[in-house]
């Protein structure tokens, strides 16, 4: 079945905010890329039909967000 694949860049900071608030990539990819993904394009918006994945940096934003908030990917 189609799909939508979004490949964000998490810089070197895990794709989790930094302890001074500099930079929110948590925030910006839970408040801000998804919502807008989900407005922007013609998708189920429902954990059941997110899912999260990442190699090495990303496999560990993936797996920290993906405990963090159950109910946002399936």
């Amino acid at each position: 079945s189609p799909m939508i694949v979004v490949l964000p860049s998490g810089s070197k900071y895990f794709f989790m905010n930094t302890f001074d608030g500099k930079y929110k990539y948590e925030d910006a990819l839970i408040q801000e890329l998804i919502p807008h993904i989900e407005s922007k394009y013609r998708v189920i918006a429902h954990s059941s039909q997110r899912a999260v994945s990442g190699l090495s940096m990303g496999g560990y934003g993936a797996l920290y967000h993906a405990l963090k908030r159950p109910g946002v990917f399936g």
